[in-house]
Formats: structure tokens, sequence, C-alpha cells
């Protein structure tokens, strides 16, 4: 463990814990040596990455036609997995939006400026019915901030290796 050292050094989180380890035993003949921490920093990481993999956001796919709900719910599966909870709605039920408020955000191929306006409460992310990389990119963004602004936290003083070469 001590060859990884100096690279979580660096890390915000461990400067924390480093601090409150020396400050909380201070009035006791204990010493904390930089291994003690750098244990306590990876339990920590390992509960923020379970956390992680159990995260989950509930999104409504509101489409046209049958067969964009289809199809963009699997590539949504594809590329998300169990990241979304993926309800599909008929543009037709958006009272449902209103009246169950469990859903995180809404994935739309037609959210006209009328529907913009009725969910407000709702993030709302357009796609195309052929989901193009930068859309999906949005809905990974989002994902993403769901779980941090749930947490509190930055995502840089989390994950070890950078927000952007985690798969999602």
């Amino acid at each position: 463990m001590l060859q990884f050292l100096p690279y979580f050094e660096t890390n915000p989180i461990f400067q924390v814990i480093e601090e409150m380890a020396i400050e909380s035993f201070s009035s006791v003949p204990l010493t904390i040596k930089k291994l003690d921490v750098l244990e306590i920093f990876s339990l920590l990481q390992s509960v923020v990455l379970r956390k992680w993999n159990q995260h989950k956001i509930q999104v409504a796919l509101m489409c046209r036609t049958y067969n964009e709900k289809d199809y963009i719910r699997e590539v949504l599966k594809y590329h998300y997995g169990n990241k979304v909870a993926i309800s599909t709605l008929d543009p037709s039920s958006i009272d449902l939006l209103f009246k169950y408020e469990e859903f995180d955000l809404l994935i739309s191929t037609d959210v006209g400026d009328n529907t913009n306006m009725l969910i407000e409460h709702i993030p709302t992310i357009q796609v195309s019915c052929f989901p193009t990389p930068s859309e999906l990119i949005n809905i990974k963004n989002f994902i993403e901030q769901h779980f941090y602004g749930n947490l509190g936290i930055e995502p840089e003083m989390i994950y070890p290796f950078g927000i952007n070469d985690r798969p999602c």
C-alpha cells in the first residue's frame, strides 16, 4: 500500500482524515502513521464505491412511438445497465409525472415548449430517435451529478482515477 501513498497524499479527503486522526489521538499515547491513515482512506473509498455501484436513478422515458421507446430503452440499458430504472410513458400520460414524484430524470424524444413548462420539477434531457454520443454523455453526466449531489461531495475527492476515466 505504501507505494501508492504519494498519489493519495494530495487527495483532500486523505488530508482531512490525517488531520482529524492526528488531532483526535493527540491526547492519548497513540501514534497515527501514514499507513493507518491510508487504511482509513481506503475504507472510506470502498464505502463510496459500494454506494456508487448501488446507485440507481428513476428515469421516465417518454417517446412518440413504441419503436422509439423500445430502441431507446435498450440503448440506455446497454450504456448504463443497472444505473437506470426505466419507466416508459406516453406523451398523453404526462399527469403521471406529477402524480408520482418518483422520477429523477425525464428522457424524451418529443418535449415541446408546452410540455417543458409543465414539468419544471424534473430535469429533462431531450434525445433523438437514435441517441447521439453527446446525448448519452449528457445522461452519464446527469447520473454522476445526481450521485455526487446526493452525497454532497466533489467527484475529484472520492474516485482516485478521475471522473472521466471511470466507465458508467
